[in-house]
């Protein structure tokens, strides 16, 4: 008896077993499923919604990220910080607009959302469409993925073939755009001032390290020699770029079945369509004949009824800014209210802001400063301290300047501050005003890192 009533256990405990192991691969599936088709359908905003549309102008917010990683790159910004923040977007009210929509906005004075966004994806990289579709369906945020259309003929599976993008374009969350035929440089020098001449994006890449901003892009130049002379005539320049646009409308007819009606013209940001004016003139009468809005420029993420629909402004985040960076920035050209992120809300109550925002997460905070301002933050209770261990990693950019000050008054007359200033690590020490090195040392000596001459 005894041995049948513990088979009979034995029994029941291998049922729930299976029981639970099946459900938690039912779950697996679903995740997988979930992952990989499209079950919801974006939502425009509503034109009635008198709490969307105020009727008060405030342009719209263009925003374009380079492209999305799952973990992050250099250049790709990582899939737990684009919904960070796409999430502050849209607890700031933030909703997406379309194409259509600035058309409309420009050409016919249709009111946009009081926080409109343009939300746009650069290079038509395949990853990028993957892993940013949850995300944009989270918040009911709808894209425009842009492309260049010579990607289509070479085939390379990191980027979105024609098929690839017809089927993404059959959901609701996209749009497609262009970047352009082709992603090439021309009249390139490098750190040294040595002459490389054209360069494909993938020779491009190989040599970046040794380069630095002294070339331009395939639309913006006549070819020129190491001179500067150009080695093209002026028919020659015409043919060479109204091939490109003649590509672009017949590829994308022919692989995709329409010229997509936003275009991003690279490199631009000249004021005009080039950085000579016999090129711009090509430039300017192609895109208008082919395009329905262009974005002229980047560096600014506000447009309104000032631009022209053919000088567009867009932001491309950088992989590496915070949320708070990203808020920063819109709040100081949209000047409207912003939430900001705050993070751990234990962590920061150890600390009094003073200037700029803080986030905490983990066991590291953010500091972002106001533009052209500063960020500082107090340490609660640090004036009652006495000796104390301290230890940080300061992380961001290199350029710029981060410190610490140990034993400041609250005028910040007198301390000590540990600071890294453009790549140059010092401590100074502050006396009555009056601030004075007790030490310099440039970290690229102290890493190693040998920067060789021409």
């Amino acid at each position: 008896m005894a041995m049948r009533r513990l088979e009979t256990r034995k029994d029941k405990i291998k049922l729930i077993r299976s029981i639970v192991e099946g459900l938690i691969l039912l779950l697996l599936i679903l995740s997988m499923i979930r992952a990989i088709f499209v079950f919801t359908t974006y939502q425009p905003y509503n034109p009635k919604d008198s709490s969307i549309v105020t009727g008060k102008d405030q342009g719209f917010i263009a925003i374009s990220y380079l492209g999305v990683d799952r973990t992050g790159t250099n250049t790709l910004i990582a899939t737990e910080a684009l919904e960070k923040q796409l999430n502050a977007l849209y607890k700031n009210g933030y909703v997406t607009i379309t194409q259509k929509d600035i058309q409309n906005y420009y050409k016919n004075g249709v009111a946009l959302p009081e926080k409109a966004l343009f939300l746009m994806y650069e290079d038509g990289r395949r990853d990028t469409a993957i892993f940013a579709q949850k995300i944009m369906e989270n918040f009911n945020y709808k894209a425009t993925v842009l492309t260049y259309a010579e990607k289509f003929n070479n085939h390379d599976t990191k980027f979105l073939l024609p098929e690839d993008l017809k089927n993404l374009l059959k959901n609701s969350y996209w749009e497609q755009g262009s970047n352009g035929y082709r992603l090439e440089y021309i009249n390139v020098f490098d750190r040294y001032d040595n002459y490389l001449g054209e360069l494909t994006s993938l020779e491009y890449s190989r040599v970046n390290r040794y380069l630095e901003r002294k070339y331009n892009q395939y639309l913006m130049d006549f070819i020129r020699d190491k001179n500067g002379i150009p080695k093209e005539t002026y028919d020659e320049m015409k043919s060479r770029i109204e091939y490109d646009y003649m590509q672009m409308e017949k590829i994308y007819s022919e692989e995709v079945g329409e010229i997509p009606a936003a275009y991003v013209l690279m490199h631009a940001n000249t004021g005009s369509y080039a950085n000579n004016d016999k090129v711009s003139n090509i430039n300017e009468s192609c895109i208008k004949s082919l395009f329905q809005m262009n974005f002229n420029r980047e560096g600014s993420v506000l447009n309104t009824t000032e631009n022209d629909i053919y000088d567009l402004t867009r932001l491309q985040p950088q992989a590496y800014w915070s949320t708070n960076h990203l808020l920063m920035r819109i709040q100081d050209e949209q000047k409207l209210p912003v939430i900001f992120e705050e993070g751990n809300k234990t962590w920061s109550q150890r600390f009094t802001e003073l200037e700029g925002e803080a986030e905490f997460f983990d066991d590291s905070l953010i500091l972002t400063s106001r533009p052209q301002g500063n960020g500082l933050l107090k340490v609660n209770g640090s004036n009652q301290a006495e000796d104390i261990i301290f230890s940080a990693r300061l992380k961001g950019n290199k350029y710029g300047t981060q410190s610490v000050l140990i034993r400041a008054d609250e005028e910040q007359k007198n301390y000590i501050s540990v600071t890294l200033k453009n790549n140059v690590l010092y401590i100074y020490e502050c006396l009555h005003g009056s601030e004075h090195i007790l030490f310099e040392q440039t970290l690229d000596l102290f890493d190693r890192i040998t920067h060789h001459s021409a």
